[in-house]
């Protein structure tokens, strides 16, 4: 397929499955989503915005992806998203350490699409202040904290299981 026809092809597909995912939105069921873990059908198509946000900026553009210039630029509608799906994943698909963990973090996220998420069920005992945009960066382990501008405060050892967290 030339370059063209691959656009063609994706706007298509995309324009099928967007459709597919509205109707998912007002489902009132449980969807088993393999390894990944099971999420309200409402929940779903924050999956496939994560998906696309975050193949497209950080693994197809510099500095990890085989594509030259700068990747598109971030907005509030699909950066909303991605959040939505790290928020509703990230205590399924890291249990295990999050059971580990003495004391809860508080994660604010500033910049674009500005919100304040608890990492545990215990009483906060550190702080991780990020920009949104970084904040998808590392927890899909695609960028340290020291190269992203990350701020931390308190319990050592929470704050290493923060670090470590991952969602995919």
């Amino acid at each position: 397929m030339t370059p063209k026809d691959v656009v063609a092809d994706y706007e298509s597909v995309s324009m099928q499955g967007l459709e597919l995912l509205a109707a998912l939105e007002v489902q009132d069921v449980e969807v088993p989503l393999s390894d990944v873990g099971t999420y309200p059908a409402s929940t779903v198509p924050t999956a496939f915005a994560f998906e696309t946000y975050v193949h497209l900026r950080y693994d197809l553009f510099p500095p990890n992806g085989p594509l030259s210039g700068q990747p598109p630029a971030s907005d509030e509608p699909r950066l909303a998203s991605t959040l939505d799906w790290i928020e509703a994943a990230l205590p399924q698909q890291n249990a295990h350490l999050l059971e580990a963990m003495n004391h809860a973090v508080e994660v604010r996220l500033e910049g674009l699409c500005e919100r304040t998420l608890r990492v545990g069920d215990r009483d906060v005992g550190a702080h991780v202040t990020s920009d949104s945009d970084a904040f998808v960066r590392w927890v899909t382990q695609r960028g340290a904290w020291e190269n992203l501008g990350v701020r931390t405060e308190g319990d050592p050892a929470a704050l290493e299981v923060v670090r470590q967290l991952t969602v995919f």
